[in-house]
This record gives C-alpha cells, sequence and structure tokens, in this order.
C-alpha cells in the first residue's frame, strides 16, 4: 500500500507541476508508465516531504521500522512509475514489506557516512535480513554497470539469497493474447458443429493425434515463434474435435492447455525483454562496474575480492534461467542447461485440473479394473498438487518442469497409438491411456519429490533425468536453414 500510495503521490506532484523535467531528466508529464527518474524525484519530491524530520520516507510513514522481506536493487536512472509497478507486479506471496534505498535511507543526511564501510551499511544489513531480492531493469542501462548494484549481486549470491527479475506484464498482452486464443477456438467449435454430421472416426482420430502432437512439441520447443504456432493451430484442432463430440468434454483440457501455454509464451517473452535491458550496455562481467566515488570503489572491491567470477556466474544464471538460486547455479555449474528454468509455465497443471474436474465423474461408472486405476491416479495427483505448493520457489518451478516433461512422452506415444487405431491396428487406445496415466503420475510424484540436487548425484539415472527435465529443443531460423542445407546435399 506504501508503493501504491508513494505512486500516486508523485503522480499528483507532476499533475500539479511541483515535479518538473531537467535537462538530466526530460520526462514526459503526460505520461503515466515511466515517470521523472529517482534523481528528480528525491530532490523534488522526496526531500521537500521529509524535511521536517529529516527521516527517510518510509521513517516517516512506519517510525517503528519495518521487517525487511524483499530487497530491491536497481539504479536510479529508472523511471518511478516504471519501478513501483515492476516490484508490486512481481511481489513474491507471503512477503509484506520491502527496502528501497532511495525511500529506506535519509536523503537529507550525509549518506556517504552512512555506507563508507560497505558490509555495515544499510544495504548489507537489510539484505541480509530480507528473503527476496528484486532486481528491476531499465530502459537506459544494465543495472550491473554500477558497483553498488554488482555488490548487492556479491551479498545476495553469498548468502544464498533467491534473485528475480521484476517484471511487469501488460494485462493488454495478455488480453490480447487470450481473445486470440478465444476467437480461433469458437472459428474451430463452429467449424466442428457444422461438418458433425459429415465427418467420420477417423476425421476425429486425427484431429486427436495432431493435437496430441502438438501439446508434445509446445513443451519440448523453445522459441516464440514456433510455439505461437503449435498453440494457435492446437486451439483451433481442439476445438473443432470438441465440436464432433459434442456428447463429452474431453477436449476441454486440451484447449485450456494452448489457452495457458499461449499466455506462458507471452509472459515469457516480457522476461526475455527484461533480461536484454539487464545487458544493455553490460560488459559481460562486473568488473567494468563503475562508482562515482573511488573511496566506496575501494571498500566494495577490497569485499568482493576474487569472488566477481561468481557474482558474474550468478547474474549469468539469472538472465538465463530467470532466477538465481543456490539450486540454479549449482545445477547450472554441473552443466545441466537452466535456461528458463526458474520461469513457471501453467499450461500443464492448468490441463491436469480441467482433466481432473471432467474425468472425475467417470470413475464410478467405470468398469471395476478400471476404477481402481483411476482413483489410485487421482490420488497420486493429489498428492502432487498438496506437495509442491509447499516447496521453495525454485524447488516448485523444477517439480513443474517434472510434470511437463513427464507428461510429453505420454502424449507422443498416445499420439502414436492413436494413429494406429486410425489405420486399423488391433491396439487399445484408452486401456493404453488408464494404465500410463497412473504410472506417469507416480514418475512425477517420485522424480518432484526427490530434491534436484540429490536427484543429480544419483549414478546415470539422476544425471539424465536431469537433462530430460531441464532441456528443451531450440528451433532457430540458422538452425533450420543449416539442417536444409545439409538435406539438399
Amino acid at each position: 500500500q506504501d508503493l501504491v500510495d508513494f505512486r500516486r503521490q508523485v503522480r499528483l506532484a507532476v499533475s500539479e507541476g511541483r515535479i518538473t523535467p531537467t535537462p538530466k531528466d526530460e520526462f514526459d508529464p503526460a505520461d503515466d508508465e515511466i515517470g521523472p527518474n529517482f534523481y528528480t524525484v528525491v530532490e523534488q519530491y522526496v526531500k521537500p516531504a521529509t524535511a521536517d524530520t529529516f527521516a527517510s520516507w518510509a521513517l516517516s510513514r512506519h517510525p517503528e521500522g519495518l521487517d525487511c522481506d524483499i530487497f530491491v536493487t536497481h539504479a536510479w536512472m529508472e523511471g518511478v512509475y516504471e519501478i513501483v509497478d515492476k516490484v508490486l507486479a512481481s511481489w513474491p506471496s507471503g512477503a509484506k514489506h520491502a527496502w528501497i534505498c532511495t525511500l529506506a535511507m535519509p536523503q537529507h543526511l550525509n549518506i556517504s557516512q552512512l555506507i563508507n564501510s560497505p558490509g555495515d551499511s544499510p544495504f548489507a544489513k537489510a539484505l541480509s535480513n530480507a528473503q527476496h531480492v528484486l532486481v528491476v531493469p531499465n530502459r537506459q542501462s544494465s543495472i550491473y554497470t554500477r558497483l553498488w548494484c554488482v555488490y548487492e549481486a556479491f551479498l545476495a549470491q553469498q548468502q544464498g539469497k533467491i534473485i528475480r527479475t521484476a517484471v511487469r506484464i501488460r494485462l493488454r498482452r495478455l488480453a490480447r493474447a487470450a481473445l486470440a486464443v478465444v476467437l480461433l477456438c469458437t472459428l474451430g467449435l463452429i467449424v466442428g458443429l457444422l461438418a458433425k454430421e459429415d465427418v467420420d472416426e477417423s476425421v476425429t482420430a486425427a484431429s486427436k493425434l495432431i493435437v496430441w502432437l502438438f501439446l508434445s512439441f509446445s513443451i519440448v520447443l523453445g522459441g516464440q515463434r514456433p510455439r505461437l504456432l503449435l498453440h494457435c493451430a492446437g486451439a483451433v484442432l481442439a476445438s473443432f474435435a470438441q465440436g464432433i463430440e459434442t456428447d463429452n468434454f474431453h477436449h476441454l483440457h486440451d484447449i485450456a492447455f494452448f489457452l495457458v501455454a499461449e499466455l506462458d509464451r507471452v509472459r515469457l517473452a516480457a522476461h526475455k525483454e527484461e533480461a536484454a535491458n539487464l545487458l544493455r550496455d553490460f560488459r559481460g562481467s562486473v568488473q567494468h562496474a563503475t562508482c562515482s566515488q573511488a573511496a566506496d570503489a575501494a571498500a566494495i572491491w577490497a569485499e568482493i575480492g576474487m569472488e566477481a567470477g561468481k557474482v558474474d556466474h550468478t547474474i549469468d544464471v539469472l538472465l538465463r534461467a530467470k532466477q538465481s538460486t543456490p539450486l540454479w547455479d549449482s545445477l547450472d555449474a554441473q552443466g545441466f542447461a537452466v535456461r528458463d528454468a526458474g520461469f513457471t509455465e501453467w499450461s500443464i497443471p492448468a490441463y491436469e485440473v480441467v482433466a481432473f474436474v471432467i474425468h472425475t465423474h467417470e470413475i464410478f461408472g467405470s468398469p471395476e479394473e478400471e476404477w481402481a486405476v483411476r482413483i489410485m491416479t487421482s490420488v497420486v495427483m493429489l498428492l502432487w498438487g498438496v506437495m509442491v505448493p509447499c516447496f521453495p520457489s525454485d524447488r516448485r518451478a523444477f517439480s513443474i518442469l517434472v510434470l511437463q516433461k513427464v507428461m510429453t512422452p505420454y502424449f507422443f506415444i498416445h499420439a502414436c497409438m492413436k494413429l494406429a487405431e486410425v489405420i486399423g491396428a488391433s491396439v487399445s487406445c484408452h486401456s493404453f491411456s488408464i494404465h500410463a496415466r497412473l504410472v506417469v503420475s507416480c514418475i512425477v510424484l517420485v522424480l518432484s519429490a526427490i530434491p534436484p540436487l540429490s536427484l543429480s548425484r544419483i549414478p546415470v539415472v539422476g544425471p539424465c533425468s536431469i537433462h530430460f527435465v531441464l532441456r528443451r529443443i531450440r528451433l532457430h531460423r540458422g538452425r533450420l536453414l543449416g539442417l536444409a542445407r545439409t538435406a539438399r546435399k
């Protein structure tokens, strides 16, 4: 609430002319997305607002002080609206209070005296008490070109903090993606309803086959464009199949998957944009970071010492995994692919929830030999659903990746068996589906229950399992062209 009030007060001060553009900050007063930077806001708003007490803006509102749950690391060059919106949008669950230096430090005092010993500074003490570190990128320059931000990354790495990039995803981007999928689903449903009387069972089976293949490829493929095409085509086909089979709702979980997967794709694109902002003007190592005060720079480097390489690794993991924690740092150091591993996708959980709701009523109407298998599958997945929310955010993301990747062979084999049914082979896709679901659910539960670092120590099976869970196929234009040239040769 304090941050919301602060943003509102700054916006009011801008509209009333109490905060105005300067030669170093030529912000647009009509803009409501970026706003004036903190240099301007501190001089024209924070200092006048706290002139009576000489306290910080935060202490003027809470004289008794507050516990620090989140440490926000940022450069002063970003807009106030931008940082507030990103922090609020990325607020970790369970956290109550955040430290932002410009609001927590008394701007009227000689701050250089408070920070002449970096390890004893208010920054270091606040960060040591925080559980989460939020890194706020900006559109001007990487915060890791500033030595104080590098020092904060050093402390976070040393203390094993959960480091995340603060990202705000515009609702209109999500709404546009959702609307596109809904329109495609409507189109597919209408075509299916119109063609219901004219298509035979083989067309429906072929549609299911392609949908399951698209589900599999969406999970294992990386890249924005391939997944966009898969989600759009999959949504149309799943809705088409649902329009043909109006006597059940067996395709709603497929539709839910493609809808949520497209929202996940848009969210991931926003994270990649912020990762690009963290790379802006960054020269590949924190050793190139600068500080306005030579004495501060000397003191900071004296504490970092020979650990600059570890800080570089932490920042690199943050950029690639979208989260830096001791788990991801360790897995990356062991050679596992952690790209996007800290980004949680909700498409398969959404698929599972809808499938559970749809198929629950079928349990008691199924034959006796199927009934027990369906009950056991439901119990195992309920146990998984209760267990995973109790995990830390990095292990929770790993567990959801386990669910995604273990389900992929199931979808693919199911699609192949459906193809065999279409061409007349004597296979039972229904029986396979019921029994394979139980096996898949047990594998998911076991792999999720074992801590990833413990799993990595199991000879052969452990490393292979983690590679399977974390790796994604990346289809780049250059790679595709290379494959095409090889094929021609």
